[in-house]
């Protein structure tokens, strides 16, 4: 892949990934450290015990096809402000949901979650989430 030379040379500390051949490797190692990281956070993890949206975030920037969003994965992980940046799109995330369902609800007329159209508001609302927080 085009960008392994770069990673090594420019963008990684050379004792942590120079054992690496491809940049798969060292994206499956980024992931991993990070997400260990992320389950260290205890007061988050209490807070947000399923952070779907967080490891979806790390998903998208780790198997994006384009340069830039695999440079901002590397970047932030340099900077050591990945996990924080996860975190931070796992916030966003909860809060856009809450703020938009009851306008969901409104919108399409439903007063109470046994109504028959109350999963496809959920899930229309997780699409949202997606398309307005994890992959921007």
């Amino acid at each position: 892949m085009y960008f392994d030379e770069m990673i090594r040379k420019e963008l990684v500390k050379p004792s942590e990934f120079s054992e690496m051949g491809s940049t798969e490797e060292i994206i499956e190692k980024i992931r991993e450290k990070t997400l260990d990281n992320l389950e260290k956070q205890t007061d988050f993890i209490k807070e947000y015990p399923n952070p779907t949206y967080a490891v979806m975030r790390l998903d998208y920037l780790s198997q994006s096809e384009e340069q830039s969003r695999f440079e901002m994965l590397v970047d932030l992980y340099k900077e050591k402000k990945l996990k924080e940046h996860l975190m931070d799109i796992q916030k966003q995330a909860i809060d856009f949901m809450r703020t938009e369902k009851p306008k969901l609800m409104k919108a399409w007329q439903i007063e109470s979650e046994s109504n028959p159209q109350y999963g496809a508001i959920i899930s229309a609302l997780k699409e949202m989430t997606i398309k307005e927080i994890v992959e921007i």
